[in-house]
């Protein structure tokens, strides 16, 4: 009977790395699941590799192991916050590849050739695979032992993602990979964006504001009339500001809401004019920040 396997192709950024000196690592599940392996993706040790894969074998169908590599992958997507690290997973997406023609001839000859997919690619595991492409710095990161330890943490909470969830954790993982602050900081702040969720005012605001429209549209004149209408529309909702400062308060308390609140103010300061207010100091506050958004996702999961 064919069994089918997976491969979870993932990043790290170039200042980061996985302590471990050998080429390959047991990472223990559940009891009863099966044993991933961590590995290089080159024939060099984990410590020294930037391209790391997961592996896991013995499925009995293609729905089972692609249930699990992207239970796999969202896994490391929360692991990524709880370790402060960035961990590209892609998007399943070949970076390059080999012609129909080639991938036929090695069949023929015994041999299943694959892309080399950034990201989860599932596959049958009745001839031997082999995946193709044509294709001084400070570097800091876990042990092994640690990474495993958080990595069985994450996948024991089984995450299941919405799209918004989603997106802010490769938000996370994005900025992690980023060498402008300024750009890192903003994109911090965007992926807290993504979880929040804007709100209705209040009937009195809402019954002022359908006055001020009524006015606009029957006094008003000037081609600016669309905009300030549609400008009045959109102040039936909460300001996503407000909307992701009680997220954070929601979640981390008032103290945590009072800081995202004085790095949302910097932030506008910094998207309108380019640059940080002279009183905030974005190489102090990025860290603070990215602590906040990592406990931040953690916590979103861990109510869901």
């Amino acid at each position: 009977m064919t069994t089918y396997g997976f491969r979870l192709r993932f990043l790290l950024p170039k200042d980061c790395m996985i302590h471990h000196d050998a080429e390959t690592l047991d990472i223990p599940v559940r009891p009863g699941d099966v044993t991933l392996v961590l590995r290089s993706a080159s024939k060099i040790s984990i410590a020294d590799s930037r391209e790391l894969i997961i592996r896991g074998s013995g499925f009995p169908s293609k729905g089972e192991a692609y249930s699990c590599g992207r239970k796999t992958q969202n896994s490391l997507m929360l692991c990524s916050a709880r370790l402060r690290m960035g961990i590209d997973v892609g998007k399943d997406k070949a970076r390059s590849g080999v012609g129909k023609v080639v991938k036929e001839r090695a069949r023929e000859m015994g041999v299943l050739l694959l892309d080399d997919v950034h990201g989860l690619c599932v596959f049958p595991e009745d001839m031997p695979v082999q995946f193709v492409s044509v294709s001084g710095s400070v570097v800091v990161g876990p042990s092994a032992a640690i990474f495993i330890e958080e990595f069985g943490k994450a996948y024991k909470m089984s995450p299941e993602f919405a799209d918004k969830q989603s997106l802010a954790f490769e938000l996370y993982s994005a900025a992690q990979f980023e060498s402008s602050l300024r750009a890192r900081f903003l994109t911090l702040v965007i992926a807290v964006e993504c979880l929040a969720s804007q709100e209705e005012q209040p009937q009195h605001v809402l019954d002022h504001l359908k006055e001020l429209i009524r006015l606009t549209k029957g006094s008003f004149q000037g081609p600016e009339k669309k905009d300030i209408v549609n400008g009045l529309g959109r102040l039936k909702s909460e300001s996503i500001s407000k909307s992701c400062r009680k997220l954070v308060d929601q979640y981390l308390g008032p103290e945590a809401a009072k800081l995202f609140k004085y790095c949302y103010e910097a932030r506008s300061k910094i998207v309108h004019d380019g640059a940080s207010p002279e009183d905030f100091d974005l190489g102090s506050y990025a860290p603070k920040l990215d602590e906040l958004v990592s406990r931040l996702l953690i916590a979103v999961v861990a109510s869901d």
